[in-house]
């Protein structure tokens, strides 16, 4: 393993957070008739699924494997937010208090939009490394020549995901996760 420290801390962070959804309060159980280890069960099985992703992508050769995963998942986490509001996948997102933002099948409900965060994140690096890093730009207008293609992509993801999933808390972070790249690359 990569890292056995990252391991054993998100473990130990994980045990806490399993302990703490056992001391969730009982109304929200009582009030949808669930047992009152229904939190616990669900922190459980997503705590162990973490782990067994975190321990398999340690084991991945990065060359190899990461690039393929991280275009994986841009492409997508980008055509699932795409088609979210057409009639292919209308029925499995169901509208909730005036968004639709989850694809809900077989009772678990995924948001696309985490997923092409992170596909975002691996591409905003594969490009800088190519585009904006090796360059010396010697003026301040070379430099924000470079970012306009970048800013377009973001203007585009900004507004399709605030118009078509209400969701302009996404879009922040997604603009925050933009603007701490470009500060690393500098």
């Amino acid at each position: 393993m990569a890292d056995k420290w990252i391991y054993v801390i998100v473990s130990i962070l994980l045990g806490f957070g399993l302990v703490f959804s056992y001391s969730l309060p009982i109304y929200i159980e009582t009030k949808y008739g669930w047992s009152e280890f229904h939190f616990f069960i669900r922190f459980l099985i997503f705590a162990i699924a973490g782990l067994s992703i975190m321990y398999l992508l340690s084991q991945c050769n990065p060359d190899k494997c990461i690039s393929k995963i991280g275009w994986s998942l841009l492409t997508i986490g980008a055509i699932t937010i795409i088609l979210m509001p057409t009639p292919i996948l209308t029925p499995f997102c169901p509208v909730i208090k005036g968004a639709r933002r989850w694809i809900k099948i077989f009772g678990i409900s995924v948001a696309p939009v985490e997923f092409f965060k992170i596909g975002l994140i691996y591409f905003f690096a594969w490009s800088f490394s190519r585009k904006l890093v090796s360059k010396h730009f010697k003026t301040l207008k070379e430099e924000l020549m470079a970012l306009i293609p970048y800013i377009a992509v973001l203007g585009l993801t900004a507004i399709y995901v605030v118009i078509y999933q209400s969701d302009l808390g996404e879009t922040l972070l997604i603009l925050m996760i933009f603007y701490v790249m470009l500060i690393f690359i500098s």
